[in-house]
This record gives structure tokens, sequence and C-alpha cells, in this order.
């Protein structure tokens, strides 16, 4: 269930230069909704083996819900052209994540899990690491949780480093969590409008847990946050698979008088839930990718050629 504190960023499209203050978005009542969802679908829920402590998954909800923001991202229009070696189906892109993990005892981050799925690389947690991996191509020296490989859209694209930040929005965006408040000022309404998938880094200082979700809706009530819509790796539903939830979240301070979003029902996360950091990916870059399509070689052209002349002599 956990997510270490070593990878929880707080990253989005507009994070950066979010300031403290209340949710707000006017007099908005509603739910917005991430591209292409709504409460009857849309959404994934990549789930793990069971709720047990011990299980070879058991730290990976940060990969189950990159699963799911990367089978909405790929089956949503936001590519041109999906590289056809590439998993599609939610359970096939939960299980390539399984079967590449080097570590079950470590947890993860997010958009690391999403930039390694698209560059071949488990994404470096600082900026220093990340110019040491397009410093050095064999990538031996970086740290890596999952299995290095040549990744499913990096080389098929001509990506650049360039492309790859800007699909991660804000990921060198650190806060740790008694700076939390820029999270309090981020309008879902505006990160859903603009294309964005979301997962959410929740933590309680309580019990020590730390755990990653995807959020698919924010609902609002004369302007405030009142409800997300979520799915768990950790379902709370085991009669239904996959399932999505929705929770209540209010606004309130913590000991420190920091203003945070907490979880109002603590039988949910326990208690003191709060969202430490929100995870998001700008859908919309993406759909100007072009596939790189080889050029036939000389080689090639002569025997089209070739076949050419063939087919003139025999209709003669």
């Amino acid at each position: 269930m956990k997510l270490t504190y070593l990878f929880a960023l707080s990253l989005g499209l507009s994070v950066a230069h979010a300031t403290a203050g209340a949710v707000n978005t006017g007099n908005f009542t509603g739910t917005v909704w991430a591209n292409g969802v709504s409460q009857a679908g849309g959404w994934h829920d990549a789930n793990k083996i069971d709720n047990s402590d011990g299980d070879a998954d058991d730290y990976m909800c940060y990969a189950a819900s990159a699963s799911n923001l990367i089978a909405w991202w790929q089956n949503g229009g936001n590519v041109n052209t999906v590289p056809s070696t590439t998993p599609t189906e939610l359970d096939d892109i939960w299980q390539t994540f399984l079967d590449n993990n080097l570590d079950y005892e470590e947890g993860g981050d997010t958009l690391a899990s999403i930039n390694w799925w698209i560059s071949g690389v488990y994404a470096p947690e600082t900026k220093e690491e990340w110019n040491r991996y397009f410093a050095d191509e064999s990538r031996a020296n970086l740290p890596l949780t999952l299995a290095p490989f040549s990744g499913y859209y990096f080389d098929q694209y001509g990506l650049t480093k360039t492309d790859l930040e800007d699909f991660l929005a804000d990921v060198w965006n650190i806060e740790e969590s008694e700076e939390s408040a820029s999270v309090i000022s981020l309008e879902f309404t505006e990160l859903f409008n603009d294309g964005a998938g979301i997962s959410l880094a929740i933590v309680s200082d309580e019990t020590e847990m730390a755990h990653a979700i995807t959020l698919w809706g924010a609902e609002y009530v004369n302007g405030n946050l009142a409800k997300l819509w979520l799915t768990d790796s950790d379902d709370y539903d085991t009669t239904v698979a996959p399932y999505l939830f929705s929770a209540d979240v209010k606004i309130a301070y913590d000991d420190n008088g920091v203003e945070k979003i907490y979880f109002v029902d603590d039988a949910l996360y326990g208690e003191g839930t709060y969202i430490h950091s929100v995870y998001a990916i700008d859908s919309t870059l993406s759909q100007e990718w072009q596939l790189i399509i080889p050029e036939p070689t000389t080689a090639t052209l002569s025997l089209l050629a070739l076949a050419g002349l063939a087919a003139r002599r025999r209709r003669r």
C-alpha cells in the first residue's frame, strides 16, 4: 500500500507557482472529470493480488496508478499511433510493471513509472540524475526500480528530454509534507479541462501510511472542493472489481497551522490522511507526437523497382 516519502513529488500542470489558500472555483457546483471519463466509465482500476502485507506487489501502488493513467492515455486518442509492440489492455500494462519490478520491498513514483513506459528508464529522482541519463546512454549507473529496456515510445517517436519534461509536467517540483499548502491551491477543474491525467500521493502522519491512488473526478459545492472520485489498487469494496468510489474531503489545518486537503472518513485511509502530492501528465502534448517511419533503403527501393519491371513484363 505504501508509496515511499523519498519519491513523493508534488507535480502538476499548475503546481509550481501555486499559492496557499482554500480551493475555490467561484460558485461552481458540479463534478469535473478527466477527458473521456464519467461515473459510468472511461476510468481504470489496476488491482493488487489482495490487501495482505507481504505480497510481491504490496509496495506497487505507484505502478498500479501509473498503469491506470497509461491505459487511459493510450486508449483515449491522446497519441497518434501506439507502437505495435506496446501493451494496451490494462491487465497487460499492470502485468508488465509486475514482471519488471526489481525490488518488491521498495515503493516508487507514479510519473517515474510512466516515464519508464515511454523512455525505458525509471525516471531519475533528481534533475541531476535526469541529466546523467542523457549523458550516459548505458544507464548503468542510474538507480532503477524497474528493469531497463528500450521504452515503448522514446526511439519510435524520436523524443527528447524536453518532450518528456513537458509531458510529465512539473516533474522536478519537489514538495515536502510540511510545505504541502500549495496542493490546496490546485483547481482540479482547470487541470482536467487542460487534459491532465492525475494521480495522488496520500499520507497519514499518524499511521505512517503513504499511498498512491488515481483521481478521475472532483466534485465542488459552491466553489469548494467536497468530494473526489477515485480508483485504488487496494480496493475497498472487495465484492466489485474494478471499482470507482467517491470520498468526501475537507480543508483543515494541521498541528503546524498548514492547510491541507483531508479525507473526512478516517475509516477509509486512516486517521488524519491528507493529499500530500499531485502527479499530473499533460495528455494533450502527446497528440503532437509523430511515429517515425523508417525510409526505404536503397536496396529496398531497387527490389521494388525490379518487382515493378517484372510485373510490367507479365502484363505484356
